[in-house]
């Protein structure tokens, strides 16, 4: 069951955005949702179709291999670093548990391109071909202070109503 985000990255969002998070064990690891909402949400209305959707982040913590595969990525607000600090969310989680590698599939609109979020925060692509991608989480972690500056997170002026 979701639940409101408590995390450090809380203080990040503006203030007409609530954070929402949620943690399912599996033989293997932890299933990480997060899910930004434009407005405060009842237990009846987590449904991704009906609601104000900021931007959501679902991944698989595998302990066996130490690593974080982010299956879904999406968000509706486009170049103001929703899905970024999605991202760094989630990825701090998995970080406070010792994980060592992020796997993705890129399959945004900048594939490839210079400008693509995963090539921005240290992903390369695994192969020559393909959406394959996967970054050293330590990198990720170490550019989390030039993302703040970028985005502007520490004030977020233009993103407040």
């Amino acid at each position: 069951m979701f639940r409101l985000y408590s995390g450090s990255f809380k203080k990040y969002l503006p203030k007409w955005c609530f954070l929402y998070e949620m943690e399912k064990t599996v033989s293997h690891g932890k299933i990480l949702i997060y899910y930004i909402s434009t407005r405060l949400l009842n237990n009846k209305e987590y449904s991704l179709i009906k609601l104000p959707l900021v931007g959501f982040i679902e991944g698989i913590i595998n302990f066996n291999r130490s690593e974080l595969e982010i299956t879904y990525l999406r968000s509706n607000i486009r170049n103001k670093g929703f899905g970024t600090l999605l991202l760094y969310i989630i990825i701090q989680n998995a970080y406070k548990e010792g994980i060592k590698r992020v796997l993705l599939d890129d399959d945004s609109g900048n594939y490839r391109q210079s400008k693509n979020i995963y090539k921005n925060l240290g992903f390369n692509y695994i192969e020559e071909y393909g959406p394959e991608m996967s970054a050293n989480i330590n990198q990720i972690m170490n550019k989390f202070p030039q993302m703040l500056y970028k985005y502007k997170w520490y004030n977020i002026p233009f993103l407040n109503h």
